[in-house]
């Protein structure tokens, strides 16, 4: 393919004619490319779930809890710079109507350049964060994860060019390749008696393949940096949107962080495997909805009624598809840690149980970020993030004492708390009809509630093995759905719209 510096001229060229402007998008087309990228994006998402789980099984029974919650803090203290070292421009290139060789250049270093610092800056602060949450491992913990400041920087114009592109499948390689490969290697590791390095070495290994492929695939190399002029709109809308992230990942993270400061690592590590376990699983189905619905949203956002008709898809979607996943650990959480932790995690279960709600009314919500982002609204996010960090940490808070339970309690508080504000914060400030968001949000309530009461009372009926009693909470959801389509109008929309969707994903190319 040659060297990325020497195509960089005649890749720019091309990219000022590709991204000057976007042309207007017909239906079909438009219709044809989310298909094809939601189609694309889930079943990246499908084999990154699996690697996941296959991970979790791993290394959940070669590693300890404490192993687990030594990482944790680290980690967690690294994803707030990690908000920080984006500056919310990959979004920024993503939503932007016109974006110019120049510009996406100089975000390109921008990234780049704010990543190195924050490497520094984070080995210097190593130390005091270590001794702040009493754990000397820490240090040396948080002076490795820095690197990946470094690689993510490096990485993030590459993704947002080939997002802004709808380069899905490239995207998906990227992820899934990236992940199999350290996966393997924290595996190895593990097996070996690496401990808590193995995680470590995880979390270093996925952003540096990553990082490689994404260049490779771009097929554009940044030229030097230029005058910032033409680029400061879309700094400051990224400033914005990168301190939403940055106050939204605090309070995401507040229960870590409590936890962190008031009890040890066996129990941190108890919970962070709980969260790995359900939530974090849950914010993947996201992933690949977000990826393609921005792009789309951002380009329809001149259009009230195409715009309404691509949201309520959307936010039945997340509704609809997120939470009979949850409710596999609201129904039968025993038979879920027993299964893919191992008995050893047992002191789990009730924290898997509670998160599971915690998870689910999470991901529904995201869709009040699409409508912040794709029309542009940073401030706007950045204001409803202070106010619902503030919420959820101040549930936490108050719960803590009751300890990984009590915090977990907490996240569901704040969760269920700014659910409904978001949607009408979001829907007043874009402009957005409010009535219908809020009456596509009750009824996945109300399917989806009747289908966590069915799943719960057959699985309280049911003497069978761990498996059968995780098998038999879709299946009851499945039935909850069938019904409701039958009796209410409303909700066989709801998901004759997704069927439909499904069927483009068979009948239509790549």
């Amino acid at each position: 393919m040659g060297s990325p510096a020497g195509r960089g001229a005649s890749a720019d060229s091309r990219c000022q004619t590709s991204f000057a402007s976007a042309p207007p998008v017909s239906e079909a087309n438009l219709a044809g490319k989310a298909v094809r990228g939601t189609r694309t994006s889930l079943l990246g998402l499908a084999a990154k779930v699996g690697l996941q789980i296959v991970g979790l099984l791993v290394l959940s029974r070669l590693l300890s809890p404490a192993d687990f919650g030594l990482v944790a803090v680290p980690v967690a203290a690294v994803g707030v710079g990690e908000v920080i070292r984006d500056l919310g421009l990959s979004v920024a290139a993503i939503q932007a109507k016109e974006l110019s060789a120049s510009q996406r250049s100089n975000l390109f270093w921008a990234n780049l350049v704010v990543g190195v610092l924050l490497c520094a800056l984070y080995i210097a602060a190593s130390r005091p964060i270590a001794a702040a949450f009493g754990s000397p491992e820490a240090a040396v913990i948080t002076a490795v994860l820095s690197s990946t400041f470094v690689l993510n920087g490096f990485a993030a114009q590459f993704r947002a060019s080939l997002n802004r592109d709808m380069r899905f499948t490239a995207l998906v390689v990227a992820d899934v390749v990236a992940a199999t490969l350290a996966i393997f290697v924290a595996v190895v590791l593990a097996a070996n008696g690496a401990g808590f390095w193995a995680v470590v070495t995880q979390y270093v290994c996925s952003a540096g393949v990553g990082a490689v492929i994404l260049a490779a695939a771009a097929q554009w190399w940044p030229g030097m940096p230029s005058s910032l002029a033409e680029s400061a709109h879309l700094v400051r809308f990224g400033a914005s949107v990168s301190a939403a992230q940055v106050v939204a990942y605090l309070g995401n993270n507040a229960d870590t962080f409590v936890l962190g400061f008031t009890t040890t690592p066996q129990r941190l590590g108890l919970y962070s495997r709980s969260f790995q376990l359900v939530v974090a699983p849950l914010g993947q189905f996201k992933t690949p909805l977000t990826t393609v619905a921005l792009p789309v949203l951002s380009r329809l956002r001149g259009d009230g009624q195409r715009y309404a008709r691509y949201l309520r898809v959307g936010q039945a979607a997340l509704g609809y598809g997120v939470i009979p996943i949850a409710a596999v650990a609201i129904c039968a959480p025993a038979a879920l840690a027993d299964f893919a932790l191992g008995p050893q995690w047992s002191a789990a279960v009730p924290v898997i149980q509670v998160l599971g709600a915690a998870g689910a009314l999470q991901q529904v919500s995201y869709v009040a970020y699409w409508i912040f982002v794709s029309h542009g609204l940073g401030n706007s996010l950045l204001r409803y993030s202070v106010v619902a960090a503030v919420v959820r940490t101040a549930a936490i808070l108050a719960l803590s004492p009751l300890g990984p339970v009590g915090v977990a309690w907490g996240y569901v508080t704040g969760s269920a708390l700014m659910w409904p504000v978001a949607l009408v914060w979001s829907c007043r400030m874009a402009g957005v009809p409010l009535r219908p968001v809020l009456t596509g949000a009750g009824r996945i309530v109300l399917c989806t509630g009747t289908g966590v009461a069915a799943a719960w009372a057959a699985v309280s009926a049911l003497d069978a093995p761990a498996i059968l009693e995780v098998l038999a909470v879709p299946c009851c959801f499945a039935l909850v759905y069938v019904l409701a389509a039958i009796v209410v109008r409303p909700v066989r929309m709801d998901l004759l719209g997704l069927w439909d969707l499904a069927r483009r994903f068979v009948r239509r190319g790549g």
